[in-house]
């Protein structure tokens, strides 16, 4: 996969007016020729990159406006790379077979949008998600070894809705008891 002429050829930062999709690029391993990109103004998804295995090149990133989509990497252990953002419209996190944390997404406040966690095989928390006290929506499904909610405990307001189902090594709601 090449993106050599999409972002700047030296180290300057960068905005994405609009939306910005990466999907379906064989051999893409890391989104290093992003490396200066800050903002995306529309929706960033990231998604059915077999290869990709790092999204470390994005921590200059701060903003996403709509949703960030992150779905069926099934090489990606890691979020690590989006630890700066702190703005984002919504946050899905699918399919991932290597996935084991949402480390990486830990400085997300607000979501106005949903958070969906849904289908990562071996996501064991969602300790990314621990400063996470808004969002819209919250839907956590088919991960068979989260056993934990407890790291939702800042959480107070779901504006729209909540599903958590199919998650069979949960066992508690623990975590969810301040939302109003």
């Amino acid at each position: 996969a090449d993106l050599r002429g999409f972002a700047p050829t030296d180290s300057e930062c960068f905005r994405v007016e609009g939306n910005l999709h990466i999907l379906t690029i064989d051999g893409l391993r890391d989104l290093a020729l992003l490396a200066g990109l800050t903002e995306v103004s529309g929706r960033l998804s990231i998604g059915m990159n077999p290869d990709l295995k790092s999204l470390a090149a994005l921590g200059s990133r701060r903003r996403v406006d709509g949703p960030l989509s992150l779905f069926n990497n099934p090489s990606l252990a890691s979020l690590e790379g989006l630890h700066n953002v702190v703005h984002v419209g919504g946050v899905g996190v699918g399919s991932n077979e290597r996935l084991t944390s949402l480390e990486g997404l830990q400085n997300v406040v607000h979501v106005g949008g949903g958070v969906s966690v849904s289908h990562n095989e071996r996501l064991l928390d969602l300790a990314g998600l621990r400063n996470l006290s808004t969002v819209g929506w919250l839907g956590v499904s088919g991960n068979p070894k989260l056993t934990t909610l407890a790291d939702l405990k800042r959480l107070s307001s779901v504006a729209d809705g909540l599903g958590i189902l199919s998650n069979e090594a949960l066992v508690d709601l623990d975590g969810l008891q301040r939302i109003t």
